[in-house]
């Protein structure tokens, strides 16, 4: 456990390739985001109401998949081909917190500025009922 703490093991430019169960884990991980991006891709172009406010949210839920897909498509390469500098470990901390700040800034979004589209577009509603 000690050794995850020091320099030397995070930045190891020729780290040896992941063990088996963190591999897999690594495969799964990218399975998973390659399953989002094709139903967040499905969700982002369905057709609803006119002020559907949730598809913008599902576009970028979508985006951050592909990406991440993409990412880990090409993290399961480099440490495949034992590609010294690309296949480091410290990677995959950063990858995490790309993952994280990204999943964050989607769920402000859904928190924050759908239900007060909705709101302004339910008070447009209302105002244009009354309009000749």
């Amino acid at each position: 456990m000690s050794h995850l703490l020091s320099l030397a093991f995070w930045f190891n430019v020729y780290p040896p390739r992941l063990s088996q169960p963190y591999g897999y884990l690594l495969i799964m991980v990218t399975l998973a985001l390659m399953v989002g991006t094709i139903v967040f891709g499905i969700l982002k172009n369905k057709k609803g109401k006119n002020k559907n406010f949730h598809l913008e949210g599902f576009r970028k839920l979508y985006y951050f998949s592909f990406t991440n897909a993409i990412i880990g498509i090409l993290l399961i390469f480099f440490n495949f081909e034992e590609i010294p500098f690309f296949s480091a470990r410290f990677w995959y901390p950063v990858w995490i917190i790309e993952m994280v700040v990204w999943i964050y800034f989607v769920f402000k979004f859904f928190r924050y500025s759908v239900p007060e589209k909705l709101k302004k577009a339910e008070q447009e509603e209302r105002y244009k009922k009354y309009l000749p």
